[in-house]
């Protein structure tokens, strides 16, 4: 189980989570430390940013973490990092997959077309049909794929 620390970023609440096993899916550097000073080991932590900074991603593949890629050029960028320096990504990396699933709500609602991540109008995660050329060629090893459906 993976708590999303945004939710109630307490140390409190963390160190219980810890204690009992849990990982935690964080979305800033100040999250991750957060998780750690909890007493949530790097691996059981997955990085998930929207607007990811790859100085947070490589540190937490450096301490063993997990982190979610969704823009093929930060794909390329790691991968070119692995290339020159592989002992530095012990850690797992995934990749965010937008499968263009229709939306199917109960009521249609404005807002729709910004909670349905995995629909065309999605605005992460690599469109389904380019997951192979994104990959392609990659030395980076590709742990697997992340879906978010809203």
């Amino acid at each position: 189980m993976l708590y999303p620390v945004k939710a109630n970023p307490s140390a409190a609440v963390l160190s219980l989570l810890a204690a009992e096993g849990a990982g935690a899916d964080c979305a800033t550097r100040y999250e991750i430390r957060l998780a750690l000073w909890a007493g949530i080991p790097a691996e059981r932590i997955l990085y998930n940013s929207p607007v990811a900074d790859l100085d947070v991603a490589r540190w937490l593949l450096a301490l063993g973490g997990h982190v979610v890629i969704d823009d093929a050029r930060d794909l390329r960028r790691l991968d070119e990092d692995f290339r020159s320096n592989p002992a530095m990504f012990v850690g797992r990396v995934f990749v965010r997959l937008n499968p263009d699933l229709p939306l199917q709500y109960a009521q249609d609602a404005a807002y729709q077309t910004l909670t349905a991540h995995a629909a065309r109008t999605g605005r992460f995660g690599l469109p389904s049909e380019t997951l192979g050329e994104s990959v392609s060629g990659l030395a980076l090893r590709i742990s697997g794929l992340h879906v978010h459906v809203g």
